[in-house]
C-alpha cells in the first residue's frame, strides 16, 4: 500500500532508481484518473529528494489529456529528456492500433492469443528432489518438456556464498 503521490512512499519503493514505472489508471470516472496520472508523473519528476532515472509509462483513458500529463512533467527536464523519460499511453489507441497490425499480420494476432489468453499460462510446483539432487539450475530446465522452469523453492533457506542470506 501507499499514496502514489507521496514523495515518501515513492523513495520507500526506490523510484528514483526503478528502470522504468508504470502509472495505472484507477477509478471509474476518466477525467479524475487521468487527473491522478498527473499528479502521479509530477510526484515522480518534480516532488522527490533525488529525480527519477528511468522511463514513466503513464495509462490515460482519453487522448484528450495528453497534455495535461505533459504539462504535469517538472520543469527540471530538458524538452527533449521530457519527450523521453515520460510516456502517455492511451489504451483504447493500443487496443485499436494492435487490432489494424493483427489484421496485417496473422501470425501476430496468434502470438497476442498466446500471449494474453488464459490457457496453458499455469505454476505447478513440484517436488523433484530425486531427479535433479546436486544438479545446476540450468540444467534442470531440460528437465522438462512441455514446461519452463522458473525457479527452485527450498525448504530452509540457503546461503549463496558472497551474497549473504538470500
Amino acid at each position: 500500500g501507499g499514496n502514489p503521490i507521496n514523495p515518501n512512499d515513492l523513495d520507500f519503493v526506490a523510484a528514483p532508481v526503478a528502470d522504468s514505472i508504470i502509472v495505472l489508471s484507477t477509478g471509474f470516472d476518466p477525467d479524475e484518473a487521468d487527473a491522478q496520472a498527473a499528479r502521479c508523473v509530477l510526484a515522480l519528476t518534480g516532488g522527490m529528494k533525488y529525480p527519477v532515472q528511468g522511463h514513466v509509462v503513464v495509462e490515460l483513458r482519453d487522448a484528450d489529456n495528453i497534455p495535461v500529463v505533459k504539462l504535469g512533467i517538472s520543469d527540471k527536464f530538458s524538452e527533449e529528456e521530457k519527450e523521453r523519460r515520460v510516456l502517455p499511453l492511451v489504451g483504447a489507441q493500443l487496443i485499436g492500433r494492435l487490432m489494424v497490425q493483427c489484421s496485417f499480420e496473422p501470425g501476430l494476432a496468434r502470438v497476442f492469443d498466446h500471449l494474453l489468453a488464459f490457457e496453458y499460462n499455469e505454476f505447478y510446483f513440484s517436488n523433484w528432489d530425486n531427479e535433479l539432487k546436486n544438479d545446476k539450475f540450468a540444467n534442470a530446465c531440460f528437465h522438462f518438456a512441455d514446461a519452463i522452469c522458473i525457479g527452485i523453492c527450498f525448504a530452509t533457506p540457503q546461503t549463496i556464498p558472497g551474497q549473504g542470506d538470500k
